[in-house]
């Protein structure tokens, strides 16, 4: 199966890569602003996102079909002046910090 899987250009985590696993294992970097099609196994499950401890939610692959569009993204960029926000993120919402959705 093949997807399309997108980051936005966003100004948070700019210079960081994000990590994506399928299931629960690590297959490939995706940068700022960059778009990657990946194929994968027809049994795949699970796919998710991971920078540091943080993580994103599991996106059921199961559901998709073949050439879908993913993409993952910070859901708290908007908020990032707000302060101790980010800090709070991190410490207590930290499988949120990042979102994979389908587009």
């Amino acid at each position: 199966m093949n997807i399309l899987v997108s980051r936005p250009k966003k100004f948070i985590d700019k210079t960081r890569a994000y990590k994506l696993y399928v299931d629960d294992v690590f297959i490939m970097n995706i940068r700022d602003s960059e778009e990657l099609n990946i194929v994968l196994p027809l049994n795949s499950k699970k796919i998710c996102a991971k920078i540091d401890w943080c993580s994103s939610n599991e996106l059921d692959l199961t559901e998709l079909k073949n050439n879908d569009k993913l993409k993952i993204h910070n859901t708290h960029s908007k908020n990032i002046l707000i302060p101790f926000y980010i800090l709070f993120i991190i410490f207590f919402r930290k499988n949120n910090y990042l979102k994979i959705e389908k587009i």
